[in-house]
């Protein structure tokens, strides 16, 4: 489990999966990641993702990219 900070200074709990979702994302060269390059179950934490506010979600002519609301790559590691 990890905690990161997203946009508005808000903090949020992610697993261990969706932070290494957000990683991939982060790592990229653009800051975003195109919904065909994500396997199913990656498009599933995408969209969950999304709806808790810590990625975006953006229409980019007919396909769909997402990337980060964070400020910055915050995150403190611990372990339940």
């Amino acid at each position: 489990m990890r905690i990161i900070e997203i946009q508005g200074g808000l903090i949020m709990p992610v697993g261990n999966r969706e932070y290494k979702l957000i990683n991939k994302i982060n790592e990229s060269t653009d800051g975003f990641l195109y919904k065909e390059d994500l396997s199913e179950r990656e498009n599933e934490l995408a969209r969950n993702l999304v709806s808790r506010g810590a990625l975006l979600r953006l229409q980019d002519g007919d396909s769909i990219k997402f990337g980060t609301n964070t400020n910055t790559v915050t995150c403190i590691d611990y372990t339940i």
